[in-house]
């Protein structure tokens, strides 16, 4: 029987389709449409899905609404094609199905309202539904609005016109018992992204303050309301942080340790859609957070300005990872509307912070490994904090800086402050700064790469059957999970060193070449861990007297150690194969969290090209003896002897026939 995507649409079927709409069906026959539109004759199939997106008004079944408005408003290109119609289905008569269905019309408004967020409608209409009075409302339609208004509030913020009706209508939710709570965390995030996206710092200090009181409201209007729990002690943790006051630090720090780990357990184990996986981000930002509290005590006799700003961009970072409530129309993996949170002054600040502790950490080994460029880097960065009675960007505004050059040899370091810039531009050549733009590049947030993205939730997935993957050691685990993807990501893609006068260990090995050693893949993931904000200053290579052993790349975060084993391997390496390392990269967790990782360079033939990255990343479970309890090892590879791939040979006819056969048996 032919593919649907190939017939293309006829009147017989676009009239089906529609019908479908109203049904059980829908969602099915919307996954067939959007795979219609994908195929060859995708642009003969807009007027059937216009079609079928207009009769999504009559569906009567809340499930298969929300699920069929998940097939459509997930491929952009569907979703710019129905968007407008879907809207306007959405909407019509929408005042006689509050009345007489408030469920099917909740889920109305938020299908209206994920389309008018993602720019694909204009936001009026969806704006005058939200914002409506709430006296008489059906508590099963009212009860959705404050997540839906906060949604709108944090992808509106910059727009007064739009945002303050919203606000109105919060308020007068929150006057209502049943909401009150859900209302005024909604206010109460509402003051917290708008205090993060100031400049000044009393300000932001005095919409934190007003974001505590709207979260202790929330807390105490419904008992067990964790997130504006740990909001709470957040906001008043990062500002006795700035206002140096270490008594109420040293117990909001407390506190929050125990909120998080006491909704970690409420949230062991739960379904999350794939929209909500970016969450994960936000135990890594937790963690952070909660790693500075911890020393804060020592750090606050510094008063340094970069401190408070730097605290501030990791409220930010939690904020934005956080607050997604619901999937953006989008091309892309698990992407979601998230908040418009932008400072740059948090931002560069904690990027700094972070780049001045690796480097300082680095200098106190015994043997440096970052290159000799790094120090530039912290002379400018002290200078920079030494701009005594000056903000960082007044002082910005006598610097002379080349993005021209910097575009050329350094990318990265356009995310650095002019003055910045200029003084690394005047003190390195061009060598100095492509060695600097690996150290920034390493210290970047973690890519949206769909890849990457698959391969962390496969891998989480994975790790979340051991029940001690929990707490502050999954926040950990995940965090040295996504460097490690990172760094994988970048040595599948680019070749040549890691950095300018560093050994090239992806290069093809030709007769006579020094061939790699598992010396050089420690050094280059010992750098790419410097520097991001979790590790900067935590990295350690070459510990000893660990399991009466030495451990090649060792993290420690708290109390908290994950351990890297770095091997190489010269013809074999399969998952099988490589299982031959395990017992000495799990022994290295027996004192610690049973969770380590092992790291190979995999410099074996591949003359007929390497795997893909997605398969250069797994788990396994080890048990030294077999009563143990087992450890968990993340295994990742490094692909090295890589040839270009216009070098590559083509398997044998008989393995291309094979294939092929098993294809066509597939499709038949």
């Amino acid at each position: 029987m032919p593919e649907v995507e190939e017939l293309g649409p006829s009147e017989q079927v676009a009239e089906h389709l529609a019908q479908l709409a109203r049904t059980p069906l829908a969602p099915l026959a919307a996954s067939v449409l959007v795979r219609a539109m994908s195929g060859e004759s995708a642009g003969q199939w807009g007027s059937t899905a216009r079609s079928f997106a207009a009769s999504t008004a009559n569906q009567t079944s809340v499930l298969a609404l929300a699920d069929t408005l998940d097939a459509l408003l997930d491929p952009m290109d569907v979703a710019v094609v129905v968007g407008p119609g879907l809207h306007d289905a959405m909407l019509r008569d929408f005042d006689q199905s509050v009345a007489s269905q408030p469920q099917l019309a909740a889920t109305r408004l938020e299908g209206a309202l994920r389309v008018a967020l993602s720019g694909v409608t204009t936001p009026y209409l969806v704006l005058d539904r939200l914002t409506r009075t709430v006296d008489g409302l059906p508590l099963d339609f009212a009860e959705v609005l404050p997540r839906l208004l906060g949604a709108a509030l944090d992808t509106w913020s910059g727009d007064e016109a739009l945002t303050q009706p919203l606000r109105t209508t919060l308020h007068g939710l929150a006057e209502m018992e049943e909401l009150g709570a859900d209302a005024t965390f909604e206010l109460g995030c509402d003051a917290l992204r708008s205090a993060l996206n100031n400049t000044d710092e009393n300000e932001v200090l005095a919409g934190l303050d007003a974001a505590t009181a709207l979260f202790a409201a929330a807390s105490t209007l419904e008992e067990n309301r964790d997130d504006a729990a740990v909001y709470r002690e957040a906001c008043r943790a990062v500002v006795a942080f700035a206002r140096r006051d270490e008594g109420t630090l040293a117990a909001s720090a407390v506190e929050l340790e125990r909120l998080l780990n006491l909704r970690r357990a409420w949230h062991f184990n739960t379904h999350m859609p794939n929209w909500r996986i970016n969450r994960i981000d936000a135990e890594t930002a937790w963690l952070s957070l909660v790693l500075d509290l911890r020393t804060a005590a020592g750090r606050l006799a510094e008063a340094t300005w970069l401190d408070t700003w730097n605290a501030v961009a990791e409220l930010c970072s939690i904020y934005e990872a956080e607050r997604p409530r619901m999937p953006r129309i989008t091309t892309g993996l698990g992407a979601v509307i998230s908040p418009i949170v932008e400072n740059a002054i948090a931002e560069n600040a904690a990027l700094l912070d972070q780049l001045k502790r690796a480097v300082q950490a680095d200098r106190k080994r015994e043997q440096p490994v970052l290159p000799a460029a790094a120090d530039a880097l912290l002379a400018a960065i002290r200078d920079r904090e030494g701009c005594s009675g000056r903000s960082a960007l007044e002082a910005d505004d006598d610097a002379e800086s080349d993005p021209a050059r910097l575009q050329r040899t350094a990318p990265s370091l356009l995310r650095l402050e002019p003055g910045i810039q200029a003084q690394l531009l005047a003190t390195l050549n061009d060598d100095g700064l492509t060695a600097l733009n690996t150290l920034v590049e390493a210290a970047s947030p973690v890519s949206r790469h769909p890849a990457l993205s698959t391969m962390r939730a496969r891998i989480i997935g994975q790790l979340e059957l051991d029940q001690r993957f929990v707490g502050e050691a999954r926040a950990a685990v995940v965090a040295l999970l996504e460097r490690t993807l990172t760094f994988l990501l970048d040595r599948y893609n680019r070749g040549g060193p890691l950095a300018p006068g560093m050994k090239d260990i992806i290069k093809k090995i030709k007769p006579g070449d020094q061939i790699p050693i598992e010396a050089d893949l420690q050094q280059e993931f010992y750098i790419w861990l410097a520097a991001p904000w979790e590790f900067a200053g935590r990295v350690h290579t070459e510990v000893s007297d660990v399991s009466t052993g030495r451990v090649d790349v060792s993290v420690r975060i708290g109390e908290i150690v994950l351990s890297t084993e770095v091997k190489r391997e010269d013809t074999n390496a399969s998952q099988e194969n490589l299982d031959k390392y395990l017992a000495q990269a799990a022994e290295y967790s027996g004192s610690n969290v049973p969770f380590s990782q092992l790291l190979v360079l995999d410099i074996s033939d591949h003359q007929h090209g390497s795997r893909s990255l997605e398969e250069c990343m797994w788990t396994r479970s080890y048990s030294p003896v077999e009563d143990a309890a087992p450890r968990q090892v993340i295994a990742g590879v490094v692909i090295g002897n890589r040839p270009t791939p216009r070098f590559l040979k083509t398997q044998t006819e008989g393995a291309l026939r094979s294939t092929s056969s098993a294809a066509a048996s597939r499709s038949s």
